[in-house]
C-alpha cells in the first residue's frame, strides 16, 4: 500500500485552541469545530513531520491507547471515522 498524506484543500484556515480547534472554509462560510483526538489528527495533516501518513497515524494510535481507556481497534475506527467525514465534506483530498 502507498504511504500519502491526504491533503487539506487549498485555502482552508484553521485555528487550534487548547482541547478544540475551529476549521474554516472562507469560500464556503462553512466552519467545523474539531474537538479531541481531531485536532492532532488535522494538526498532523497540516505539519506532516518526519514520519509517513500510516506510521504518524499508527503512532498516534499508541499514544492515545496509552491516554485513554479505549483499545487500539476503537481508536481506529474513530480516526478513520473522521477522516472520512473530512473527504466527504471535501476538507481533505486523498
Amino acid at each position: 500500500m502507498t504511504d500519502f498524506w491526504p491533503k487539506l484543500n487549498s485555502g482552508l484556515l484553521f485555528r487550534d485552541f487548547e482541547n478544540e480547534g475551529i476549521l474554516l472554509n472562507p469560500s464556503t462560510s462553512n466552519y467545523y469545530r474539531i474537538t479531541g483526538v481531531g485536532v492532532r489528527i488535522t494538526q498532523m495533516l497540516i505539519n506532516k513531520g518526519e514520519h509517513g501518513f500510516n506510521q504518524a497515524l499508527n503512532l498516534l494510535i499508541d499514544e492515545m491507547e496509552r491516554e485513554t481507556d479505549a483499545d487500539r481497534e476503537t481508536i481506529s475506527h474513530a480516526i478513520e471515522t473522521f477522516l472520512n467525514k473530512l473527504k466527504a465534506e471535501r476538507i481533505i483530498i486523498s
